[in-house]
């Protein structure tokens, strides 16, 4: 450790400096030292301390921050926890060791009062029961078992409270069969269950400064009414059935509640953006929902593009929210502009060939969802052109976007 370091603890740990190294010290850093290398700490086989320079390193970022955890005691503490840990919510050797460089704290917590209130807690509501749902929760954010009961409970109700009007909205339509997924089959579990299993890292963020202002910005996205959002944001008037925006909002989240871990600022007002640029959508100056027009856009700002023929709104799923803005939707957004633009040059029956291909937006399937390979194969062209493309044109894309969102909304430029 530096000598800045050793200061520091002097003031805001100094009970360090009674402890025996022998007894207590070292061993408790050896037995971190078993979990960092997926070793198996025992009481009779911790490692000697002759670490490797980043196992080192990490142990000092440990300590360092967390100096608390050289006061407890193996047979005490230490050993119950990593046992609890193992036997209760299926915790192997690599995500504990995960789990010491992500939040060692953990290691802190008591189990009666602790780890197993909060085990009880997830098992019987969030209906986490099969052993296997739970140790992925878990391995995926062990920051989950040092949130407090009441900060769990609050945002349970909150999912628990989007799901209170029955099923999804009628009068939508996902044409993309394709890409549809198993997300709804199997048991019939609850959104709240859904996301402590795919997305538990959401239980992490602030319900007032985090959640609800990306779930009201996704709600005016997928239809929801003025009257429908305030339900949604201050939960302070009821509302009475049918509410399709909000049965929309809950059905999309379930299908893909990772949704919710994306940055509002930096990931999902961009590429709602972008989408609404396109023609994909169709958002008013608040960002509510005009119109979604599914695969095959209305005419764009630049009228590039024929209008569909079809006006049945079509859901702009969660899936296509989450599609890199700026590694995959702008380069094959503009790959596919200008390529429509050599057409005027072709002969006329290679125009007659190629115009239902470029004379229309990329389906959305097709724009977020395809590898690259399948995305060009979609428009005959040449993966070795786009890749190359992407690799020229992509930071001139990217900072002119992110240069537009700056002058909008004061989104920083990265």
């Amino acid at each position: 450790m530096s000598s800045t370091t050793i200061r520091t603890f002097k003031k805001s740990a100094p009970f360090i400096f009674c402890r025996s190294v022998t007894q207590h010290l070292r061993p408790i850093v050896a037995f971190m030292a078993a979990i960092l290398t997926e070793a198996k700490p025992t009481k009779l086989n911790l490692p000697r301390l002759n670490l490797e320079d980043s196992t080192r390193r990490k142990l000092v970022k440990i300590v360092s921050q967390n100096p608390t955890l050289l006061y407890l005691t193996l047979e005490s503490n230490l050993y119950p926890t990593l046992e609890c840990l193992k036997e209760n919510f299926g915790m192997d050797a690599h995500s504990l060791s995960c789990m010491l460089r992500s939040c060692p704290s953990i290691l802190g917590l008591s189990v009666e009062d602790n780890l197993r209130l909060t085990r009880q807690f997830l098992v019987e509501q969030l209906e986490l029961t099969d052993p296997n749902d739970l140790s992925r929760c878990v391995k995926r954010h062990p920051q989950i078992l040092a949130l407090s009961l009441e900060n769990l409970n609050t945002k349970v109700r909150f999912f628990q409270s989007l799901e209170a009007f029955g099923d999804a909205a009628e009068g939508y339509q996902d044409h993309d069969d394709e890409f549809a997924g198993d997300a709804f089959q199997g048991p019939n579990k609850s959104l709240a269950c859904r996301i402590a299993v795919s997305a538990p890292s959401a239980y992490s963020l602030s319900l007032k400064d985090n959640l609800k202002p990306k779930i009201a910005t996704l709600a005016k996205l997928w239809g929801a009414s003025p009257e429908e959002l305030n339900y949604l944001v201050e939960q302070s008037m009821s509302l009475t059935p049918p509410c399709p925006g909000i049965n929309l909002l809950a059905k999309q989240l379930k299908e893909y509640p990772n949704i919710l871990t994306l940055s509002l600022e930096t990931n999902l007002q961009p590429t709602i953006d972008f989408y609404n640029r396109t023609g994909y959508i169709s958002l008013d100056s608040d960002g509510y929902l005009i119109q979604a027009v599914g695969d095959n856009v209305a005419e764009t700002v630049k009228g590039n593009f024929e209008k569909p023929k079809t006006k049945t709104p079509t859901i702009m799923r969660a899936r296509y929210l989450a599609a890199s803005l700026y590694s995959r939707l702008l380069p094959r957004w503009h790959f596919v502009q200008e390529h429509r633009q050599t057409t005027d040059d072709l002969a006329v029956s290679d125009k007659e060939m190629s115009h239902n291909i470029f004379t229309k937006a990329p389906p959305l399937h097709v724009l977020a969802m395809y590898d690259d390979a399948k995305f060009c194969d979609h428009f005959t062209l040449e993966v070795d052109d786009f890749v190359t493309y992407r690799k020229v044109a992509g930071k001139s894309l990217k900072f002119s976007t992110q240069f537009a969102n700056w002058v909008k909304n004061g989104t920083p430029i990265d």
